[in-house]
């Protein structure tokens, strides 16, 4: 309950039009990639729901290679069903890299709750994509 209660605190504060200091985006960056790790599917859907409006407030972009490595196959389940949850919620200006790894994990996936997460996550992308390369990309998958 604390956990879901410090994402929401977190969502909050993101969409408000308070400071963010670098010191607290890490720390926020950091409880989330910790929620990920947890058996829990409420505590993964909260800590990714409050990597959306994180996200609109400083690019993540540079996190994608790491944290991309949780979707590999020799990663636990646990990791690979929260990673493909949480990837659709990040905002970016550019979204071919999470559909990419979304499709591959959609293709490769043999957890059906983690291809059920990619898949999810992809039409929350699709929710948000603007340009016509990005929704090439979602039609090639």
């Amino acid at each position: 309950m604390v956990s879901i209660s410090s994402f929401r605190f977190i969502q909050c504060i993101c969409s408000s039009n308070l400071p963010i200091t670098d010191t607290s985006f890490q720390s926020y960056i950091a409880r989330i990639e910790l929620a990920l790790h947890k058996g829990d599917e409420t505590v993964q859907e909260a800590g990714s729901k409050a990597l959306g409006p994180l996200s609109t407030r400083y690019n993540v972009a540079p996190l994608l290679p790491k944290w991309s490595t949780h979707l590999k196959s020799n990663s636990n389940f646990i990791l690979r069903r929260g990673w493909t949850t949480t990837l659709g919620y990040i905002h970016l200006s550019e979204y071919e890299v999470i559909l990419e790894l979304l499709c591959q994990s959609l293709e490769n996936e043999t957890d059906i709750e983690a291809k059920r997460n990619a898949a999810k996550s992809i039409g929350l992308v699709f929710e948000r994509v603007t340009d016509v390369e990005s929704m090439f990309l979602l039609t090639s998958c």
